[in-house]
């Protein structure tokens, strides 16, 4: 499970980076570009998804399969720390105007596991 978790927060990481690569300048863009990426990437032990709220982009990561546990979902959230940091500072130098990322991990019933918030 904690491969499995690794994998997830990898993808996560490195499909963020993306985000000065696009072209609009709505955080509803990014967001939807951001999915149509993600979705070619779903596993039947995972799904990745990427919404806009206001000023804030949500990456939610919902496992499909049991044993991912809290511990192990904040454990994870804490290896990536200031990476989403960066991804607020990216998408303002682009010009999106987006004040913070949430990364939330879920389990198979929609329960939040971990979240943090990043500026």
């Amino acid at each position: 499970m904690k491969k499995v978790l690794t994998v997830s927060l990898a993808l996560i990481l490195a499909l963020t980076l993306f985000v000065g690569c696009s072209s609009g300048k709505k955080l509803a863009d990014f967001a939807k570009e951001q999915n149509d990426v993600y979705s070619t990437m779903s596993t039947d032990q995972y799904s990745i998804e990427c919404t806009a709220e206001g000023k804030s982009l949500i990456f939610t990561c919902t496992y499909k399969i049991d044993g991912i546990t809290e511990e192990s979902a904040k454990a994870g959230l804490d290896s990536i720390g200031s990476t989403f940091s960066t991804v607020v500072q990216s998408a303002k130098t682009a010009g999106y105007d987006c004040d913070k990322v949430v990364v939330e991990f879920k389990d198979k019933d929609g329960k939040i596991l971990a979240s943090k918030e990043f500026s």
